[in-house]
């Protein structure tokens, strides 16, 4: 992939460039394909460090709010999904009020409608504008945009719900993609050998 320093597309390339790298489109639908088997990975890990918060601390008004975060990314996905694809399906709450007991079947229920979803995605549809509705009006938006504002705002209330898993004495993991991908790909990248000398 070349390197485009003034985050201009060079001569005759239609791709996108996402921090000074051109990609073409369909290397963008991987992209998006990597990027949410990694916030699959990182779902997982974060219900991992709710239920290690103390069983004396989870009646805490902050472990509820960490849950509810969860559960309003898991609203999220779903929402948009409905509006990408125009489906007749009710969008949920956005702020749900959430079980903790109930956030794992959720989450296993939003991650295969994703899958078959991003499974299905096309150079095509990854770049087609849908039009959904809300009680302001009717907004224009982009696949594309959509998937990217989904990806960074996963990794936002990740960060909220770590910072009060650890306020409430949990334990933490770092979920950022770098790690993940460490692990993913030992062989190619990570912590490399001291030289010898």
């Amino acid at each position: 992939m070349p390197i485009v320093p003034d985050r201009s597309l060079s001569e005759g390339h239609t791709g996108v460039i996402i921090f000074c790298v051109e990609i073409s489109p369909m290397n963008l639908v991987e992209a998006f394909r990597l990027w949410f088997q990694q916030e699959c990975h990182a779902s997982r890990l974060t219900l991992e460090m709710l239920q290690s918060v103390p069983d004396s601390r989870k009646q805490d008004p902050a472990f509820a709010r960490a849950v509810n975060l969860f559960g309003h990314q898991l609203a999220c996905r779903t929402n948009w999904l409905i509006r990408m694809t125009g489906s007749k399906k009710v969008l949920e709450p956005w702020w749900p009020d959430c079980e903790f007991t109930n956030l794992s079947s959720k989450m296993a229920m939003v991650e295969a409608e994703w899958q078959t979803f991003i499974g299905g995605l096309s150079e095509d549809e990854i770049d087609r504008d849908f039009d959904f509705s809300t009680t302001s009006g009717t907004y224009r938006w982009n696949v594309a945009g959509q998937l990217m504002q989904l990806v960074g705002h996963g990794f936002y209330h990740r960060g909220q719900i770590a910072l009060l898993v650890h306020e409430l004495g949990g334990e933490t993991v770092d979920t950022d993609y770098l790690y993940w991908a460490y692990e993913e790909n030992p062989h190619r990248w990570g912590l490399l050998p001291l030289p010898t000398q």
